[in-house]
């Protein structure tokens, strides 16, 4: 068998570790410019705010994994965050995560308070009176509490959609469309 030539193709070599120095400085500018704590920050990369510690400090480098949590997580530009060229969020979004009204990210909430309150802004945005916002929001309560909504392979939805016209029932109840 000959030996086989090698290609004349090169293939882009692998780039050296990230500059742990610039890297820190970007998460921590990314910190500040959510106005978040470094724990949460941790909570939304899979890690402890220990670890994040470390790379803070340019002495640990994050794993893939703990990247693509930050980039989903607050809507980060994946290129800014590795090389620092670009913006800082992602261009697919047109509101910047700590644009969000204060009390729906207020930590003195619980989740099920600021998906209400969530639901009720985006309600809003879309014209929604405020009866049927408040019998969405009456729908979900009573969900959450007795199990009355249908879930969402029985409503033949992809989530919980919350109610009707009638309110308090599932979109998909026969009844209820």
């Amino acid at each position: 068998m000959k030996n086989a030539k090698p290609n004349s193709k090169t293939l882009p070599t692998k780039p050296d570790r990230l500059d742990l120095q610039d890297l820190s400085l970007r998460i921590r500018s990314a910190i500040d410019k959510l106005g978040i704590e470094k724990r949460e920050f941790a909570e939304a990369g899979g890690i402890t705010a220990q670890t994040l510690s470390g790379y803070l400090a340019a002495v640990r480098e994050p794993s893939f994994s703990v990247l693509c949590g930050w980039i989903r997580s607050f809507q980060l530009d994946g290129n800014w965050l590795l090389t620092g060229q670009g913006e800082m969020f992602s261009a697919s979004t047109n509101q910047k995560p700590n644009d969000l009204p204060l009390d729906e990210i207020s930590e003195k909430l619980t989740p099920e308070q600021r998906n209400m309150l969530t639901y009720k802004r985006l309600q809003t945005e879309l014209g929604t009176s405020k009866e049927r916002i408040a019998d969405g929001i009456d729908a979900i309560v009573m969900g959450k509490r007795h199990g009355a909504r249908k879930h969402s392979k029985e409503s033949g939805f992809g989530e919980d959609v919350g109610f009707s016209e009638r309110g308090g029932e599932g979109i998909g109840d026969e009844a209820g469309v």
